[in-house]
C-alpha cells in the first residue's frame, strides 16, 4: 500500500466529517487544523511520554 493510498484511507475513515477537512488542511500546513486534530490526544500523549521517561504527571 503506497503512502498516498494510506492517506486516502485515513481521510475516508475519519469519525467526524470535520476531521476529514482538518486532515486535509493540516497536510497543507494549517497549524490550527493540526491543533484541532491533536486536542483529544494531547493529555494521553503527554501522560504516555512522561511514563516512558519515568516522570510522574
Amino acid at each position: 500500500m503506497s503512502q498516498h493510498t494510506v492517506r486516502q484511507v485515513v481521510v475516508k475513515n475519519a469519525a467526524d466529517p470535520a476531521e476529514s477537512e482538518w486532515l486535509q488542511q493540516a497536510r497543507a500546513g494549517d497549524t490550527s487544523a493540526f491543533d484541532q486534530l491533536m486536542k483529544p490526544y494531547r493529555k494521553p500523549l503527554h501522560t504516555h511520554c512522561y511514563r516512558m521517561l519515568g516522570l510522574a504527571l
